[in-house]
């Protein structure tokens, strides 16, 4: 009896203090403002919030980058020019961006603890530095002594050309933690490709059927699936979002001008359509749109109520599916763009909770058995052997 009812109490308690400390937390919408910032957009971000963008000041003068930790924003400042933009980071803190140098000239960087570093160029001073693994290795695009943009990798203090498809032209947007390399590509004839870089070779991704057959990939998660965007026609508007996975590109569906920008190592892809602004994808659920399917965190605008109006872009996703992106936000007088930061729900962990009620409701029913078997005068043994 004894036992029982300190067994009991012992799984009770953990059951309660389980739902106490891992109790469902709601989905939150932050809007990451810098004082005297007058707009803003997020472009990265790690697995433990940390983002990273840009902003305007309020009377447009400046493009400064930023970094965005528990609340706080760092202005990253810059290599002595003008404008900055804090394109991704790690899950060390590190960031990989572009900022303008004292000549004027856009220049790649390093930032970490405070410290921006250029990280050079390709042999014309005129570098982009887009993408950063948690190696710390930097893509992006640089241009060369001829004045043409090359793709590079920046590993160890060496920027390597990583070269094009025939073309003079080539830019890289992302790298994963296998050290593989997403971008576009000139081919011979002079058309933009998306290309995969992996073991030292540039490959050509293709692009979806169509008239135009440009394509760009933007982001590659740790499973070698990339997403970007390809052109389905000769007009502008037949660009459209696309998942290459397996070795099959497919169109995500949007039926608009649209860009699929990052996916995570869970397969969720993010993106935005120029109709109806910022998405999410899977494959379980397909195309979702911000919009409706995170409606209840929306203000109406032109009230007194702030916050966000609508999710115009969803710039890149972590392994934790915390997005980041632009917003229209009304401010309670005016509308601006502002970067926001969409954390999703989060709930206990249905394996761990499963097991301790399943334990509890194990016991009570052995228990009772028990009792009704005990009450008969069986011998305890024969009870065990039956009901076993």
């Amino acid at each position: 009896m004894k036992s029982f009812a300190r067994i009991s109490k012992i799984l009770f308690t953990s059951l309660f203090t389980f739902v106490l400390f891992n109790k469902v937390e709601a989905q939150q919408l932050i809007a990451i403002q810098p004082s005297g910032a007058e707009g803003g957009v997020a472009y990265g971000v790690n697995d433990s919030l940390q983002v990273v963008g840009q902003f305007s000041t309020a009377n447009g003068d400046a493009v400064d980058g930023f970094v965005y930790s528990s609340g706080t924003v760092t202005n990253l400042g810059s290599l002595g020019g003008g404008p900055t933009t804090g394109s991704s980071i790690n899950n060390a803190g590190q960031i990989a961006g572009t900022s303008a140098t004292s000549n004027g000239y856009p220049a790649g960087f390093l930032y970490l603890g405070g410290t921006m570093t250029n990280i050079g160029n390709l042999g014309y001073p005129y570098t982009y530095g887009y993408g950063i693994n948690n190696s710390g290795s930097i893509v992006g695009a640089s241009a060369t002594a001829s004045g043409y943009l090359n793709a590079f990798l920046y590993s160890g203090g060496v920027m390597e050309n990583l070269g094009t498809l025939g073309g003079l032209s080539s830019g890289a947007n992302a790298i994963n933690n296998l050290g593989q390399v997403v971008g576009y590509a000139d081919l011979t004839n002079g058309t933009p490709v998306a290309f995969l870089y992996s073991g030292g070779v540039m490959s050509n991704l293709g692009s979806l059927p169509g008239l135009g057959g440009g394509s760009n990939a933007m982001g590659i998660n740790d499973l070698g699936q990339v997403v970007g965007w390809s052109d389905v026609g000769p007009n502008l508007g037949a660009q459209t979002a696309f998942l290459y996975s397996d070795g099959t590109m497919i169109d995500l569906g949007s039926g608009n001008y649209s860009e699929a920008t990052d996916i995570n190592n869970s397969g969720e892809v993010v993106g935005w359509d120029s109709v109806k602004g910022a998405f999410v994808y899977s494959t379980g659920s397909g195309l979702e749109y911000l919009d409706a399917q995170d409606a209840s965190l929306l203000v109406s605008g032109g009230g007194s109520q702030r916050g966000f109006t609508e999710f115009v872009e969803a710039n890149a996703v972590n392994n934790l599916g915390d997005i980041v992106g632009e917003g229209l936000y009304w401010n309670g007088s005016s509308y601006s763009d502002q970067a926001f930061l969409l954390e999703p729900a989060s709930v206990p962990e249905p394996t761990s909770c499963s097991m301790l009620l399943g334990g509890l409701i194990a016991l009570i029913f052995w228990r009772t058995r028990t009792k009704r078997l005990l009450s008969l005068d069986l011998p305890a043994t024969r009870c065990l052997r039956s009901y076993t």
